[in-house]
C-alpha cells in the first residue's frame, strides 16, 4: 500500500501458501467494510486496513464450475462478477454471489458458441465494471452492448456499439486453430468502455485496421517483429449529439506518443484512460523506464505545451526516476 505520494506505507500480507498467505494476486479491492480483500485464483483472503490477516473464503470465485476473473463489490457485501466464457457454451455471462462462493443472481449468456478445447485469454475472462453516478456498468470485450445493473439486480442495455462488417463471427471465436487466430487480425472488437456527464470514452480495438505503424520495427521475441506499438484507438462519443470521433494515431516509435489525448498542458504521455477513479477523474499507468524515454523522444522535445514550466518538471521527475521504479501514475479530471 503506497499513499497518494507514491510513499510506501505498508505490505499486505506475502506470497506463499501459509495462513494468510496468497499464490496469486488477480485481483485487489477494497470492501465495503474498509478490509482489503486479494483474490488468489478462486480463493478470496481478507486483510485488516493494517495489513494484517483475517479470513479466508475458499473457493468464492469457482463454484458451480463458473470462474470468475472480473468483480466488484456491491452492497450487502456481494459480488458481482463475469463469468469467464472459456469454452463458450456457459449458462451465465455473470453472477452475483456471496463471500462463500454461493450465487444469489444469475445473467444468462445469449451469445453461445463451442471450442473444442478451452481457452482462457484476457478478453473471454475480464470485463469492464465501473461505477458511474452510483450505477455499476458492465461491458464484455466481444458483446456490443454496455449495461447497467439495477436496484432490483437486472441487466439493462444502456448503450449498443456496433462494429457492422468489422465484427468477429463467432465461428472464429470457438476456433482456437493456428490458421483461426491469423484471421483475428481482420477484425476488430471495443474494450473499456468509461464515462463521464457528457462523454463515453471508447477503447476500440482496431486490430490490422490500426491506421499508424512504427517509423522502425519492434523487436517481440527472437527473429519476431511489429511495427505497432498499440492497435487501440480512443474513441469519444458526445451523449449529447450522438457524435463520435476518434483520437487520430501517430506513426512514432515512441509508444506513449501513439494513441490516445494529446497532451498540450506539460507534453506528457497521450492519455488513454485505463480506469475510472469517480465521476470526473480517470487514471492511467505506465512503467518508469517508458516515461524516460519518452522525455528523451523527439515527441516530447518538439511539442510547445500551454505550460512550459510543468514541460521541465515533467523532465525532472522523469530524471529523477529509475527504469526499475514503480509505475508512474497519471490522472485527469474532466470538466463536468
Amino acid at each position: 500500500m503506497y499513499n497518494y505520494k507514491g510513499e510506501f506505507i505498508l505490505n499486505i500480507g506475502n506470497q506463499g501458501r501459509g495462513p494468510g498467505e496468497y499464490q496469486y494476486s488477480m485481483n485487489t479491492v477494497f470492501g465495503l467494510n474498509n478490509k482489503i480483500y486479494i483474490q488468489s485464483l478462486y480463493d478470496l483472503i481478507e486483510y485488516n486496513i493494517d495489513g494484517t490477516y483475517s479470513a479466508k473464503h475458499k473457493n468464492t470465485f469457482g463454484s458451480d464450475n463458473d470462474y470468475i476473473a472480473t468483480w466488484m463489490f456491491i452492497k450487502d457485501s456481494l459480488i458481482f462478477g463475469k463469468v469467464a466464457s472459456a469454452t463458450g457454451s456457459e449458462k451465465y455471462k455473470a453472477l452475483i454471489i456471496n463471500l462463500g462462493g454461493q450465487t444469489k443472481y444469475y445473467f444468462k449468456n445469449f451469445i453461445n458458441f463451442n471450442r473444442t478445447k478451452p481457452l482462457a485469454s484476457d478478453d473471454e475472462q475480464f470485463a469492464n465494471i465501473y461505477t458511474f453516478q452510483n450505477n455499476i456498468y458492465f461491458k464484455e470485450a466481444y458483446n456490443d452492448t454496455l449495461f447497467r445493473l439495477t436496484e432490483q439486480y437486472q441487466l439493462i442495455p444502456v448503450y449498443v456499439i456496433t462494429l457492422g462488417s468489422f465484427t468477429k463471427p463467432l465461428s472464429v471465436r470457438e476456433d482456437i486453430s493456428m490458421e483461426a487466430m491469423k484471421k483475428m487480425g481482420d477484425y476488430m472488437s471495443v474494450g473499456n468502455v468509461y464515462q463521464t456527464n457528457k462523454y463515453l470514452f471508447i477503447d476500440c480495438f482496431f486490430s490490422n485496421q490500426f491506421p499508424a505503424k512504427r517509423l522502425t520495427p519492434r523487436v517481440v521475441y527472437s527473429d519476431i517483429t511489429s511495427m505497432y506499438n498499440t492497435k487501440s484507438v480512443l474513441g469519444i462519443y458526445n451523449k449529447s449529439t450522438r457524435d463520435l470521433i476518434f483520437c487520430r494515431p501517430t506513426s512514432t516509435d515512441n509508444p506513449l506518443f501513439t494513441s490516445g489525448l494529446f497532451n498540450d498542458i506539460d507534453a506528457g504521455p497521450r492519455f488513454f484512460p485505463q480506469k475510472m477513479v469517480n465521476d470526473s477523474t480517470m487514471a492511467m499507468w505506465i512503467d518508469a523506464v517508458q516515461l524516460k524515454n519518452h522525455i528523451q523522444s523527439d515527441d516530447f522535445k518538439n511539442l510547445n505545451p500551454k505550460y512550459p514550466e510543468k514541460k521541465k518538471a515533467l523532465k525532472d521527475l522523469a530524471d529523477n526516476l529509475s527504469e526499475y521504479d514503480n509505475a508512474v501514475l497519471i490522472f485527469v479530471t474532466f470538466n463536468k
